[in-house]
């Protein structure tokens, strides 16, 4: 009787990550009543599966570039241990990524309202795409209150996955959440679990199949424009500025050309087209797809970027890769992963709205404060120092 009561009370535990006062109410809310009447989580202790037994592994991760990226080490580690197959559920955005990675038998397409890109999203099409799927484990390695419910009605032997976003009464198990850790290490907690050894890292392009540069130039300074969330973003006008900074001192950047890229709207993209008639300038913004721009940036003599997959993408290539970070996210929890001190973070901590270096964790903000005192000419001179010999 203490048992089931201490496991019906069990989402009182939950730190939940950051959420709107209405989302936190609803997740509560859906968690008191759900660990109440449908508490589906064994004991960890107890809990164990036998890997040569397993014929199937279905892995869901509706997130973004950076968090395919992330999770590729992960993949690695559990392939060359796991004789079985490897599904992986995407979004339509990383869809095309995601069929690039060497470790993955199957890749599943989920056009999820709440995580496409487009227009084309269906709550129905999502429905059909998880009830299709049937496999001995599913793994939700994403952390998102709109796919587990979703990844739950798929057919499976065990459901495994993290609880601070709602739903954790769903899993059969729930793994514990690193939650002032690096990203990666949510990732490694399924091969905890599996009692797997976690992977030494390698450079991207060992993870992907057929990664090419579709330009003929090569060793050019790129700089990608635009992020996924609008608190991590940086002003256009900013970025402008350190492109003509770099434009006017040609002592600097020699032979090299800039080479631009990222995603945004057309009306933001005008700004950009002053560069057409520049000869220094290779504009391709809105022009690659993110394994061609990955192939780009494999060449590049240095990279800038914001809080972003091509950011992350750069940092596992080993490229010298100059990082523009906002406060939203805890301190080294989304940081790029270091090759051989690749990687130089620019980023203000020491805010009054950072939560004391745990993030803040808008997707909007009015000032953006920590993104408006990074300016054009703090991220040139670091660009000088590589450029330079001295990075």
């Amino acid at each position: 009787m203490k048992t089931m009561l201490k496991n019906k009370m069990e989402w009182r535990k939950i730190k939940y990550l950051h959420s709107s006062p209405l989302g936190l109410m609803v997740k509560k809310l859906v968690d008191h009543l759900g660990y109440y009447f449908f508490n589906r989580n064994k004991d960890k202790e107890k809990f164990i599966i036998r890997l040569n037994e397993i014929r199937s592994i279905a892995i869901v991760n509706l997130g973004h570039i950076g968090d395919i990226l992330l999770m590729l080490p992960m993949l690695d580690a559990l392939r060359e241990n796991y004789n079985g197959k490897i599904i992986l559920l995407v979004n339509p955005y990383v869809f095309e990524l995601a069929k690039k990675i060497k470790m993955v038998d199957e890749v599943y397409c989920v056009p999820h309202p709440r995580f496409s890109r487009t227009n084309n999203g269906s709550w129905f099409e999502t429905f059909k795409v998880f009830r299709s799927l049937k496999t001995d484990i599913v793994f939700v390695a994403d952390v998102y209150f709109f796919s587990i419910p979703f990844a739950y009605i798929s057919r499976k032997k065990y459901f495994i996955g993290y609880n601070p976003v709602g739903f954790g009464f769903l899993f059969d198990l729930v793994l514990d959440y690193p939650y002032n850790m690096h990203i990666t290490e949510k990732y490694y907690r399924f091969l905890d679990l599996l009692d797997i050894k976690r992977p030494k890292l390698k450079i991207l392009t060992e993870y992907l199949y057929d990664v090419t540069n579709p330009l003929n130039d090569k060793d050019y300074i790129v700089i990608a424009v635009g992020t996924g969330a609008q608190a991590k973003d940086w002003d256009d006008e900013n970025f402008i500025e350190l492109i003509n900074l770099i434009l006017y001192h040609e002592k600097i950047i020699k032979n090299k050309k800039i080479v631009l890229l990222g995603k945004m709207e057309e009306e933001r993209y005008r700004r950009y087209k002053i560069y057409h008639n520049d000869q220094k300038v290779i504009d391709l913004i809105n022009r690659t797809t993110i394994t061609e721009a990955i192939g780009i940036i494999k060449d590049s003599a240095l990279f800038v970027g914001l809080d972003s997959g091509l950011t992350h993408a750069s940092a596992m290539l080993g490229i010298k890769t100059i990082a523009l970070y906002s406060g939203t996210t805890g301190i080294g929890v989304w940081d790029p992963l270091n090759f051989s001190n690749n990687v130089d973070l620019i980023r203000v901590d020491n805010l009054f709205c950072n939560n004391n270096g745990h993030g803040c964790g808008k997707r909007y903000c009015k000032t953006r404060i920590c993104m408006n005192l990074i300016t054009p000419l703090m991220v040139y001179n670091k660009i000088c120092k590589y450029l330079k010999g001295n990075g």
